[in-house]
């Protein structure tokens, strides 16, 4: 099973007209590429950006209130709307890892995108036994 994450990782991404075009052109031709193999199970609209600028990585609490607006624009208006039309068949989450429902609920943008309690999780942890599952955190998935 893959869990499809589109081309959108660990930054802030602008929003301005012209991008958001070729984005969407960009969407549809991986979408059309990639939804006839069985193996794809669901579509994320990016990796861990949702974290990023909940977390302040780049500096984004300095204008949260555009980056947060440009966030919504690219993963929600033109992402989620380009995959929901070209693939029917499959869910869509606006990011790995999110909240899921709980981060819709939050303008797509969780108060905390890393929560146990839920949707997923990503966990890193470089200084400890990683064969180990006794320093996994407890999650739902």
């Amino acid at each position: 099973m893959v869990w499809q994450d589109m081309m959108f990782a660990c930054n802030m991404y602008p929003a301005n007209q012209q991008f958001l075009e070729t984005v969407k052109v960009e969407i549809k031709q991986q979408i059309r590429r990639l939804q006839h193999h069985p193996s794809i199970i669901l579509w994320a609209g990016n990796n861990e950006n949702e974290a990023a600028l909940r977390g302040n990585w780049y500096g984004t609490r300095n204008n949260y209130s555009m980056f947060a607006s440009d966030y919504v624009k690219l993963y929600v208006n033109t992402i989620k709307k380009t995959v929901m039309e070209e693939d029917k068949t499959r869910n869509f989450v606006v990011s790995s890892p999110t909240n899921g429902l709980k981060s819709e609920e939050e303008n797509y943008i969780a108060e905390n995108p890393y929560s146990a309690l839920y949707g997923d999780v990503h966990y890193y942890n470089y200084e400890v036994n990683s064969w180990s599952s006794i320093f996994f955190p407890w999650t739902r998935f």
